[in-house]
């Protein structure tokens, strides 16, 4: 819908005062589907070139933008040459980013673009984004990861059934969520307390058992280590919204 490929029902989408279902608006946006279905029968230069011809780029650009992609997100020349169906699922993502960069649109959408990785892949391309953004590019992310999210956006909006529930920067949710957690590390056992490091830990969320950690620590003749303080994570974000 966001794209222009889906009329909403009701509302309007607009990029810059245009309806993103005009072909001005779409020509400024770059979409990257969690489920990218590619021409499996094609090589990547294949596929990118053809696609070069729907947006109008020149092959002598196109051929530069899609190779300064795929050498970035490390995609071998020989890969490149292959069959899109004997690819793995991180190299076909390479490939449609690439797509998705093609044009070089100012908007980018993705959907879930580390969903299914390898770690390795997943981290290369969190990367890549994170330079598309700080290169000015308006990246919308639409993902699950949690932790992902953290690290990668400026604002986030959390939805449920359509409406908007959540909007602000990752601090000020965090700092809505409410309450500090209080991680404890002291060289004994304490209550709720488990073995880790070679030191023994436990979070709590209010500054009272803290104190009360503290006490049966020194109680013990043992010595507290440290005592770290951090605002809730997204997680709790949501698990306060779900239970409100």
């Amino acid at each position: 819908m966001l794209a222009g490929l889906v009329e909403p029902t009701s509302g309007s989408v607009e990029l810059e005062g245009q309806a993103t279902v005009t072909p001005w608006a779409r020509g400024r946006i770059g979409l990257l589907t969690e489920a990218s279905a590619l021409y499996e029968e094609h090589t990547p230069r294949g596929y990118l070139a053809f696609f070069a011809d729907l947006y109008d780029v020149p092959d002598d650009v196109a051929r530069q933008r899609s190779d300064r992609v795929l050498d970035r997100l490390s995609l071998s020349a020989e890969a490149r040459s292959q069959r899109i169906g004997t690819m793995s699922k991180g190299m076909r993502r390479k490939v449609a980013l690439a797509r998705t960069l093609l044009h070089d649109p100012p908007v980018l959408l993705l959907d879930e673009p580390t969903s299914g990785l390898d770690p390795v892949t997943a981290r290369e391309l969190e990367d890549f984004v994170r330079e598309l953004r700080d290169d000015d590019k308006a990246v919308l992310l639409s993902a699950h990861d949690l932790a992902q999210v953290e690290a990668l956006c400026d604002e986030v909006l959390v939805m449920h059934e359509g409406r908007v529930q959540l909007r602000g920067s990752v601090p000020e949710l965090r700092e809505a969520a409410g309450a500090k957690r209080y991680t404890i590390r002291a060289t004994s056992p304490f209550g709720g307390s488990s073995a880790r490091g070679g030191a023994h830990e436990a979070t709590v969320e209010a500054w009272p058992k803290v104190e009360d950690a503290i006490d049966e620590v020194r109680a013990d003749g043992g010595e507290v280590l440290e005592v770290e303080s951090a605002l809730p994570g997204l997680d709790q974000v949501l698990r306060n919204l779900a239970e409100a």
